[in-house]
């Protein structure tokens, strides 16, 4: 998967725009048309910025690495309130063979490190799935 891919990826599950990016991080606007388009590739300064950005390693923007760094302490609690609350969903319309309590079970004996790299796979089969619709 190439650079500017795995960063749509990550643009598109925060929420965040390319432009908002950009800004934000003090880049020229051009510039991510100019790595869309091949025309030029990002810096490894600049590939620093996007990583810390985002919480997440160089070696992942570069396709090398599947799992997510540590994301930041106020990321992490933004995203527990903003995360949908899925009680109201009986269990038997989730497509997983296991209950609930068991599931509950295998994610307490996950190391961290562990449920980090669960966490930014099931991240990437959501932004793969949006793709592919």
């Amino acid at each position: 998967m190439k650079t500017v891919e795995i960063i749509n990826g990550l643009l598109k599950q925060r929420g965040i725009s390319a432009a908002k990016m950009m800004s934000e991080l003090g880049f020229s606007s051009g510039l991510y048309s100019q790595w869309k388009s091949g025309k030029q590739k990002p810096s490894r300064e600049k590939l620093d910025k996007i990583a810390d950005y985002f919480g997440v390693s160089i070696d992942y923007l570069l396709g090398k690495d599947a799992t997510i760094s540590q994301i930041s302490k106020n990321e992490e609690k933004e995203q527990k309130n903003n995360a949908t609350d899925n009680s109201d969903i009986p269990s038997d319309s989730l497509a997983l063979n296991i209950s609930d309590s068991e599931l509950t079970d295998i994610l307490n004996r996950l190391s961290d490190k562990s449920l980090s790299e669960l966490e930014s796979y099931l991240d990437y089969l959501l932004w793969k799935q949006d793709q592919e619709s």
